[in-house]
């Protein structure tokens, strides 16, 4: 049993927007991207480095985006339900 909350944030056929508001989902489209960093083993980074530029379409960002994306859609796949998206949420300093 899992200690993660559940949260309902409505029926699948209600929405696939989890819950979130219309004008806050218009703020934060396919398009926003939100910097973090990471760490990965220096080949990698050569590889990802080399792949970005002899595919003169492609970025760094693009390709590590599409390897993500893809990995959990398999993720999803294999679990047979997507990942819950939790609401933004503020941690007060107290």
């Amino acid at each position: 049993m899992s200690d993660k909350p559940k949260i309902d944030f409505g029926s699948e056929a209600e929405s696939n927007d989890a819950g979130f508001e219309e004008e806050y989902l218009q703020e934060h489209t396919e398009r926003s991207r939100v910097k973090f960093n990471t760490r990965l083993r220096a080949d990698l980074y050569e590889k990802l480095r080399a792949t970005a530029f002899w595919l003169n379409d492609s970025t760094i960002t693009d390709l590590v985006e599409e390897a993500v994306r893809k990995h959990i859609q398999q993720l999803e796949q294999d679990r047979g339900e997507s990942f819950e998206i939790l609401p933004p949420h503020r941690v007060d300093d107290s």
